[in-house]
């Protein structure tokens, strides 16, 4: 049994085809879900207008809503459904594939974002049969640049060495907050790179994409109802020689929205509140910055030296047994390569994140990010 069998096998949510699979397989499929979206059509617009390339390239719109969801917004849902059957049989003809599919109501365990998108990103890799097509994400309130499909199938052929990539995207400035939300997400990559951290990628959902085989080495999409899209992209980051896609562009909605407890449409409702968009101190990614430098010496000499760091990244490292760590990870690496490679898997994404939740937890405070990045700013000269 093959690496897509197995998976489908064990961890798709439909075991049961959903579609008919095409004699000509999809070299790439973007995957949107779709709950109680107004301006879905306007999605679909901006992808039937972009250059399409020769390869096949189809549209799966994943339907979704839970088992205890009534009233307006099963009805709007369903209405999204019949309007991509609409579009669909209107554009009949179009190099571009357009398929609904309209998920069983959810269990209220895990109806949300994270298993639409597993949903279709499952039946997607049901449909591909080369290894190397692309399974693309998007949302249901994006457009995109006219060239997104042509940039996207380009990188299919040309970056055959990467598992997937992180697509280039800009918010409309239309909203009080938006351009504060944006510059966090830049910064917060940005001071990562600064750093050293090879792990130092976007990963929005609307603007991401993963190869049919990196997508079932990742063990597939999960199912959380937030955050699906770092945990799953980190884990194709993971597989090496991830990149970015510069020359094309989404443009995610600037919305206000409660739907989940972090994003976009959560940052703009705060920032009603404050008038502002909290961020991690600069300060740590200063010393962050001084472990990394001081990872060869971790390798060749027999200490640590933990207290040299300030910041709380000192009581951080000592909360996680550092020491042990490193004495452990050395006896398993026979170069200072590896050595290096097992350190990021181990201090990777996740656990930066836990150094900036420490801080927050130890001092109650989260600085304004306009400060921070102008911080970044004076040092990194990427930082514009």
């Amino acid at each position: 049994m093959t690496p897509k069998e197995l998976y489908l096998n064990r961890y798709a949510y439909y075991k049961e085809a959903i579609l008919e699979c095409p004699s000509n397989s999809p070299e790439i499929s973007i995957v949107i879900p779709c709950y109680n979206e107004p301006h879905l059509v306007d999605t679909l617009e901006s992808l039937f207008q972009c250059d399409c390339p020769s390869n096949r390239v189809e549209v799966l719109v994943v339907i979704n809503f839970s088992e205890t969801e009534e009233g307006d917004i099963k009805e709007n849902c369903l209405k999204n459904y019949e309007e991509v059957i609409a579009f669909s049989k209107k554009n009949q003809g179009h190099p571009l594939q357009l398929f609904p599919i309209l998920a069983n109501p959810l269990p209220k365990k895990w109806a949300g974002v994270g298993l639409a998108r597993k949903i279709g990103m499952d039946e997607a890799l049901r449909r591909q049969s080369d290894e190397k097509s692309l399974i693309v994400c998007l949302d249901a309130d994006c457009t995109v640049q006219k060239n997104y499909l042509a940039e996207l199938d380009r990188f299919r052929v040309g970056n055959v060495r990467a598992p997937g990539c992180s697509i280039k995207f800009e918010h409309p400035f239309t909203n009080p907050g938006i351009e504060d939300y944006e510059l966090f997400l830049h910064y917060f990559i940005e001071a990562q790179r600064w750093v050293g951290f090879p792990f130092a990628f976007q990963t929005v959902g609307s603007s991401m994409a993963a190869r049919n085989y990196a997508y079932v080495k990742a063990g597939g999409m999960n199912k959380r109802k937030a955050g699906e899209d770092f945990y799953f992209l980190h884990k194709v980051i993971a597989q090496g020689d991830f990149t970015e896609l510069n020359n094309t562009c989404v443009y995610p909605s600037d919305r206000f929205s409660t739907r989940v407890p972090f994003g976009t449409g959560r940052a703009l409702l705060e920032y009603a509140q404050t008038s502002r968009v909290d961020c991690y101190p600069f300060e740590m990614f200063v010393e962050l910055k001084k472990m990394v430098q001081f990872i060869p010496n971790l390798y060749h000499l027999d200490f640590t030296g933990t207290d040299q760091w300030g910041y709380g990244l000192t009581e951080f490292l000592k909360s996680l047994n550092f020491e042990e760590k490193i004495k452990e990870i050395r006896g398993r690496s026979g170069s200072y390569e590896v050595f290096e490679k097992h350190f990021f898997q181990w201090f990777d994404a996740f656990r930066l994140m836990k150094y900036g939740n420490y801080l927050l937890d130890k001092t109650g405070v989260m600085p304004d990010v306009r400060e921070e990045a102008e911080k970044l700013r004076r040092v990194n000269k990427n930082m514009v």
